[in-house]
């Protein structure tokens, strides 16, 4: 399973949970999926910090660089 894939996974888990925490007619059993939904959600967002992390920087031009899209030749 790619990391792509992964994140996929992990918030469909966290959608699913959220959804069986709100039809949950026990109050227990919703606080149950409501906390498997949280630590679904905080899988999700301590990928994305990693891939963020990962990820080249975006080079950013300036005014006096002119228009970034031409090579200057």
């Amino acid at each position: 399973m790619n990391d792509e894939n992964s994140l996929d996974y992990y918030r469909r888990r966290e959608a699913t949970h959220r959804k069986r925490a709100a039809e949950a007619r026990d109050p227990n059993i919703a606080k149950m999926h409501s906390e498997l939904a949280e630590r679904y959600a905080s899988v999700v967002e301590s990928q994305q910090a990693v891939e963020r992390r990962r990820a080249p920087p975006v080079p950013r031009a300036s005014l006096r660089d002119g228009d970034p899209t031409k090579t200057g030749k």
